[in-house]
């Protein structure tokens, strides 16, 4: 299993801190922690190499306010994107498939501080490799099952963003109306229970929704844009119409359970 060593951690960084840390990078499967003198090292385990290369991205970054050393003995941070396409209706994908440059906002919409430089090495990646089908087909899953449920008339099936974001330069407040009213008056949600999906569908009804869908589907952007979409993550976290990402605490140890990972 792929593996990262991270050293320069801060002795009164708890198990759970350090695990939820890196669980936004993807499923952790082990985690041992052993004291080095005024720090401690953490051997991470993950599911994926993915989520060891975006790990990587994380050197230098702020842990409790520690600058952390991140290096791996399995991989580098250099990956191709996973040319996986995306499933049937149900199917969702995870955090690996993620761009990781999306990864980043959330750690930024969390409260942690990255470095621009760190933010860019993830744009740097993101450009070089591109998103993953996977990933492109899901965002595509959600942008038409959403335009099902504004205009189930329209044949042939059009787009969330066709139906709503198009017409919102005239009539945005109306569109916003409608659709708020359909999923009141028929309950229906995304199917999955992570914050993502409502999130994204949510964002396509906004003002904003061009920008939101060019951030998760185009690999070109620049540090403020990561900066900017980790601002309206944080807003909707605010407002309790978006959670983070959950982790789940478990008891110190030298070697413990993996903790419940942030999900798509």
């Amino acid at each position: 299993m792929p593996t990262v060593v991270v050293k320069n951690i801060a002795t009164g960084t708890s198990p759970e801190q350090i695990k939820k840390f890196f669980s936004f990078c993807g499923k952790i499967k082990d985690a041992k922690f052993e004291k080095e003198g005024e720090t401690q090292t953490a051997t991470i385990e993950f599911e994926k190499d993915q989520a060891a290369r975006t790990a990587l991205l994380l050197d230098g970054g702020n842990l409790e306010g520690s600058s952390i050393q991140v290096t791996s003995p399995d991989v580098s941070s250099e990956g191709v994107a996973s040319e996986t396409p995306a499933g049937g209706e149900g199917e969702h994908i995870s955090q690996e498939d993620k761009p990781r440059s999306a990864i980043v906002a959330q750690y930024l919409a969390a409260g942690y501080h990255l470095t621009d430089e760190i933010v860019q090495r993830a744009i740097d990646l993101d450009g070089k490799h591109g998103i993953s089908n996977r990933f492109l087909g899901y965002l595509k899953r959600l942008d038409t099952e959403a335009g099902k449920r504004v205009d189930k008339s329209a044949e042939p099936p059009k787009t969330l963003s066709e139906t709503v974001y198009a017409k919102a330069q005239e009539f945005l407040g109306v569109a916003q109306a409608k659709a708020k009213e359909i999923d009141e008056k028929q309950h229906i949600t995304e199917k999955s229970t992570a914050w993502f999906g409502p999130y994204y569908n949510k964002a396509l009804q906004s003002p904003y929704a061009a920008k939101v869908q060019e951030f998760y589907s185009q690999a070109s952007k620049n540090v403020l844009d990561v900066h900017e979409e980790a601002k309206r993550i944080a807003a909707e976290k605010k407002n309790g119409d978006s959670p983070a990402p959950q982790t789940a605490a478990a008891a110190p140890s030298t070697s413990t359970a993996p903790a419940a990972q942030p999900t798509a």
